[in-house]
């Protein structure tokens, strides 16, 4: 019996097969990968390890553990790895063991397939579903973090059991006087020599994201439904920016429960050749391997229309995209905001073209109210609502950009705030000169 057991780092594999051979009843024994003088224990020796562990514990009730598999059954293009040189060695031992093994893995992805063919079952650790990670911060805590922080973090995918551990730890320790602004500070240090995206500071005041404040062509609520059932779906969203493209994708991965995985056009950019493909192709083998939903944010980078491609590497580069978008049976939605520009052959591949677009009267008003509450600023009277109803031009971004402002340059009256409402309206293409201006 094998189990092979992988996942990122910090999710706590190897916690995982100590719990199990505890609720059997058996004794586990890890295989060591160094020896009594403390030295490292190479990877073919680490397999006789195991072959001399089947001898001596066969017909007892024990388990063995192999970590960090990598070592012995990653290889790659230059060289072959350890189990591949001794492949019939190998195959034998996944074969005929009678002792039964859990293998831990960071990742399967090197792993040779006639190697994963002989485990008898493959289990992904993933991350902690949204409800219990807020409960393992909030215990970690004791409190030191208010309701607002622990969700902001427990949002980070990147934020493993063990990272949120160890952090919290030190942090406390520290007893500063800002302990949500030090965990901040300390868990970015972590992601940043992880190469993985950093935090954003808690913007508190932000008004939840909301389907009621989104314009769209077609009924954004039962178009959600629909794919929360579902989970397939491949969704081309467009309009202006600041629309709610990008946040609604990022709202539904929370509603699903399912991870984020958001690329720019740019994040997948390579100046080698065959790079960018290979990029895409990564994008997407991820969000499969994830089960998460692709977020592809610019993609008229790669899907203009053909006529534009006069160069051989921009249309490789748009013909692995559109084979990867044709191939994919997951939860995708790319955003742009130059519709125009997009290939019609490309188009065909999306299932639903949503078009995201200005506020309307009524969504201007009711977003003004909830924001001016929140931001703590008097009640809008009649002239001001009056004001809110010509800038025909406002979405969310142009709100939220303006909440952003507030928090280091706060508005004391209405009017400053609604001038800078004007201002953001101003700056866009479509901002006409017929407008009529706020104030005088």
């Amino acid at each position: 019996m094998n189990l092979l057991i992988y996942g990122v780092p910090g999710t706590g594999k190897t916690e995982f097969a100590g719990l199990l051979a505890q609720a059997l009843g058996i004794s586990a024994y890890n295989i060591t990968y160094m020896d009594s003088d403390g030295d490292v224990v190479e990877a073919e020796q680490r397999l006789n390890y195991s072959r001399l562990a089947q001898t001596l514990l066969n017909g007892k009730q024990a388990l063995l553990i192999f970590d960090e598999i990598e070592d012995v059954f990653n290889g790659s293009f230059m060289e072959r790895s350890v189990a591949q040189k001794n492949k019939a060695w190998t195959n034998q031992l996944l074969e005929n063991n009678n002792v039964p093994m859990i293998w831990l893995s960071n990742s399967v992805s090197g792993i040779d397939p006639a190697f994963l063919r002989r485990f008898d079952f493959i289990l992904e650790m993933p991350d902690l579903p949204l409800k219990n990670k807020s409960a393992l911060i909030t215990q970690l805590t004791e409190g030191k973090l208010s309701p607002a922080y622990v969700q902001h973090f427990a949002k980070v995918r990147s934020l493993t059991p063990a990272i949120l551990s160890r952090t919290i730890r030190v942090a406390k320790e520290l007893n500063t006087s800002n302990f949500a602004e030090t965990l901040l500070m300390m868990f970015n240090q972590t992601l940043k020599s992880q190469n993985k995206p950093k935090i954003e500071p808690l913007v508190l005041g932000k008004a939840d994201y909301n389907l009621d404040y989104v314009a769209c062509n077609d009924n954004i609520h039962r178009i959600s439904e629909g794919l929360k059932k579902s989970k397939k779906g491949r969704i081309c969203c467009y309009g202006p920016p600041g629309t709610g493209k990008t946040a609604w994708a990022a709202w539904l991965a929370e509603q699903l429960d399912m991870p984020l995985l958001l690329r720019q056009g740019s994040d997948l950019l390579n100046p080698y050749v065959g790079g960018t493909e290979q990029n895409i192709a990564q994008a997407f083998e991820q969000a499969k391997a994830d089960n998460a939903i692709l977020v592809l944010d610019e993609v008229d980078t790669f899907l203009f229309s053909r006529e534009g491609a006069n160069r051989s590497w921009e249309r490789s580069q748009m013909n692995e995209m559109l084979t990867q978008i044709e191939r994919f049976e997951g939860l995708m939605v790319v955003s742009t905001n130059l519709i125009e520009v997009l290939d019609h052959a490309a188009l065909r591949r999306f299932d639903l073209k949503l078009k995201f677009d200005y506020l309307t009267l009524k969504q201007r008003l009711d977003f003004a109210k909830q924001q001016a509450e929140i931001l703590g600023l008097p009640l809008l009277s009649e002239e001001d609502l009056s004001q809110i109803e010509s800038l025909n031009l406002l979405t969310p971004g142009d709100f939220a950009a303006v909440a952003r402002r507030h928090q280091f340059s706060p508005f004391h009256k209405v009017q400053d705030w609604l001038m800078a409402l004007q201002g953001e309206c101003e700056v866009k293409p479509a901002f006409s000169a017929t407008t009529r201006r706020i104030g005088f």
